[in-house]
């Protein structure tokens, strides 16, 4: 629609083919529907006219038009030169009003610019209408598998028999044995987006509070899901977000503290028995610039992933492999923590556990953050001799 066709459609020079309905155009643009309109009903060009500012007195049926323009009805002319706008009130002769020096407050009552202002939010209306369904994103769904627990939900082929997938189905039976508790049957969907940008998309659409990670895991009243997308990482991300889900299956109201370490536990490749060196890494420079001592009340009181930092994720590990490999007893006591919450479903933290607990005859309670140091330790001596 070029700007010409739009200048004589406002100023009652329409270019629209039907009699009537150009007719109508030309009326509520400020044309003169007395002499021009082929309006059939009398009521309605009446009505038309008087919206625009024409001659309400002697034909408008509507006899309360004047006083919802205050008073003074105007309709307007624009001449073939656009130097100046005639004006006509039906108190006054036709006044000519330079452009760019006329009264705004009588072009204003004309109503001509009212319907500037219904194009322009028509027009903005459906822009934003047409971003929005253009902006929706939804998760894979093309192609799917099943692999025992795991339902996978992709828009690429993904094979059956993938070494990622033996992979986190082995991890359901791992954390089984090492729990004492018996494997669900209830489904992890895990839904795999084809690259980070796709992700990134759907994530900040759906769930905008969350921050900007490579994967997410997700408990409702109903379902337990994993958000991925298919990078260099991705075997990573899975075997921690699938792990979430495997133990929210297994044991509900797992303490975040402990969801998080067994979560971190599992990065890595079953080969490494849970060690995860950049954990290690960090928790023993902490200790040297002795900026960092182990403290499992202060995990217990963590309320929300959004709050950690890297040095409370690699605790949490740290915890968690101490309790699983440092000596029989803390393992048994894991265990017992774990049944009894299952079974309950609330239990007293397990500091609690720790400090009422014998773990070793001479070994002082009070001692388990120095042994868990010392653990570490011995896992950064196991390394370096490999």
């Amino acid at each position: 629609m070029s700007p010409l066709y739009l200048w004589r459609w406002f100023s009652g020079e329409s270019l629209l083919k039907s009699p009537g309905i150009a007719a109508l155009a030309n009326c509520l643009v400020g044309g003169d529907s007395r002499r021009r309109s082929r309006l059939k009903s009398p009521g309605i060009a009446a009505l038309a006219n008087c919206l625009v500012g024409g001659d309400s007195r002697r034909r408008s049926r509507q006899k309360h038009c004047q006083s919802a323009t205050g008073g003074d009805s105007y309709k307007l002319e624009f001449p073939d030169t656009l130097n100046y706008i005639r004006v006509q009130s039906v108190f006054h002769p036709w006044l000519d009003y330079p452009v760019n020096d006329y009264d705004w407050r009588k072009l204003l009552r004309s109503g001509w610019l009212v319907k500037l202002w219904i194009l322009l939010i028509g027009a903005i209306g459906l822009g934003g209408c047409s971003m929005a369904v253009s902006t929706v994103w939804e998760p894979p769904g093309k192609h799917w598998l099943v692999r025992e627990q795991l339902v996978i939900h992709s828009d690429f082929t993904m094979p059956v028999q993938h070494r990622l997938l033996e992979d986190l189905t082995a991890r359901r039976f791992d954390l089984s044995r090492a729990l004492g508790v018996p494997v669900s049957n209830e489904p992890i969907h895990i839904y795999l987006f084809d690259d980070a940008d796709q992700f990134g998309q759907f994530i900040g659409q759906r769930y905008p509070d969350f921050p900007q990670r490579r994967a997410f895991f997700i408990e409702t009243d109903t379902r337990l899901v994993v958000y991925a997308h298919w990078g260099d990482r991705v075997a990573e991300d899975l075997r921690h977000e699938v792990t979430h889900g495997y133990l929210h299956a297994m044991v509900p109201n797992m303490p975040l503290w402990l969801d998080e370490g067994f979560a971190e536990y599992s990065e890595g490749p079953r080969s490494q028995a849970g060690v995860n060196r950049a954990h290690l890494r960090r928790l023993l420079a902490r200790l040297k610039q002795d900026s960092w001592q182990p403290d499992l009340q202060r995990l217990e009181r963590l309320q929300s992933t959004f709050d950690m930092t890297q040095d409370d994720y690699a605790e949490c590990w740290a915890w968690t492999h101490f309790l699983l490999h440092s000596h029989r007893e803390n393992h048994e006591l894991l265990r017992r923590f774990l049944a009894e919450l299952r079974q309950e479903g609330r239990v007293e933290p397990l500091s609690v556990w720790l400090g009422s607990a014998t773990m070793r005859p001479e070994t002082p309670v009070a001692r388990q953050p120095e042994l868990l140091v010392q653990h570490l330790w011995q896992l950064d001596g196991q390394a370096a001799s490999r």
